[in-house]
């Protein structure tokens, strides 16, 4: 019997080792391949909120109708990505003055606030 336990304790201690040398080799792997520069990211406090990234969150359906009509593509190709500035730009510059200061309002609230869950899961 003594043999037998011998036997487990053994094998706990090698199936031990053995997670324990995965587990160094990842995290090897993460501290060579991370960024240099830290930097952290706690959303709400240090997050720049861009009147750019409103406009594309709050038109989202008009630039991608845009892009569409500029580059007769599928959605997501290649094609499609190289006339996105295009349309962003061309919705862009189709704002009037209220909805411009609709948007600041709204980027304002975001920096103070952070942004908003759905943004954040994008």
């Amino acid at each position: 019997m003594a043999s037998q336990e011998d036997g487990m304790v053994c094998l706990t201690r090698r199936v031990w080792l053995l997670t324990l040398l995965i587990l160094q080799q990842v995290v090897q792997w993460f501290m060579n391949h991370s960024r240099k520069n830290k930097k952290i990211h706690i959303p709400g406090l240090m997050t720049k909120v861009t009147l750019s990234k409103v406009i594309i969150e709050e038109k989202r359906s008009e630039i991608n109708q845009e892009v569409d009509k500029l580059s007769r593509a599928d959605r997501g190709t290649r094609v499609w990505l190289q006339h996105y500035k295009k349309g962003l730009h061309n919705v862009t510059a189709g704002l009037d003055d209220e909805e411009i200061e609709r948007f600041e309002e709204i980027r304002k609230r975001w920096d103070k606030e952070g942004l908003p869950s759905d943004v954040q899961a994008r």
